[in-house]
C-alpha cells in the first residue's frame, strides 16, 4: 500500500473509500504480527457492549461517552481509524478516531483499555493502540497523532510516557486539549 501523499486521487467517491478501507485492513495484521499474544480487529457492536460495562467497575474512568452509541456514528465515517485488540477472545483495547482535514493528522476521539488490574491486559493497551495508530499515519502521509480530551491528568502523564507531549486549550479555547507524538 503506497503512502496517501503519493497517491492521486480522481473524483470517484468509491475510489477514496476503497483507499481508506484498505489503510484499515493493512493496519490489523501489522499490529497483530508487532504483538503476537495479541489480534487486531474492525470495531464491531458487540466489541462496544463490553467497555460499557466497564465503567461499573472503575467509575472513575470516561463519563461523556458510550461505545454502542459512537458504534452507529463511526461506521457511517469512511476515513475512520478503528481498532480493537483482543487475547484469547478477550477484548482488552479499542479506539475510534479520524484523520485531521488536511490529512496531517490522525485524530484518535475516544480510546479505551480494560480495567481488571488481575491479568494486567490494561497496561498494555495503550501501547497496542498507539502502535496501530501510528501506522494508520505512516500510511496516510500525517505529521502527527493527537489523543483528544486525555480523561485525566493520569492519562496525560501515561500518553507522556509513551512519547506524547500534552498541549493544553488555554491559548485556544475553541480546541480541546490532546496528547500530541509528532511523527517528522
Amino acid at each position: 500500500m503506497t503512502n496517501m501523499r503519493d497517491t492521486v486521487f480522481s473524483t470517484d467517491f468509491a475510489e477514496v473509500r476503497e483507499f481508506y478501507a484498505e489503510l484499515r485492513r493493512a493496519i490489523y495484521p501489522r499490529a497483530s504480527q508487532r504483538f503476537p499474544s495479541f489480534y487486531a480487529t474492525p470495531i464491531s457492536h458487540r466489541d462496544c457492549v463490553i467497555p460499557d460495562s466497564w465503567s461499573d467497575v472503575d467509575p472513575r474512568g470516561r463519563k461523556d461517552w458510550f461505545w454502542v452509541a459512537e458504534y452507529a456514528g463511526y461506521q457511517k465515517i469512511f476515513k475512520r481509524f478503528d481498532i480493537a485488540f483482543k487475547q484469547s477472545n478477550k477484548l482488552v483495547s479499542l479506539a475510534y478516531g479520524v484523520p485531521t482535514a488536511h490529512r496531517t493528522g490522525l485524530k484518535v476521539n475516544i480510546i479505551e483499555s480494560t480495567p481488571f488490574k488481575e491479568d494486567k491486559l490494561g497496561e498494555k493497551g495503550f501501547e497496542l493502540i498507539s502502535f496501530a495508530a501510528q501506522v494508520y499515519a505512516e500510511i496516510l502521509g500525517a505529521n502527527e497523532i493527537r489523543i483528544m480530551k486525555p480523561t485525566s491528568e493520569k492519562a496525560r502523564s501515561h500518553y507522556s510516557d509513551h512519547g506524547y507531549e500534552y498541549v493544553g486549550n488555554e491559548r485556544k479555547p475553541s480546541v480541546p486539549d490532546y496528547c500530541v507524538m509528532k511523527l517528522r
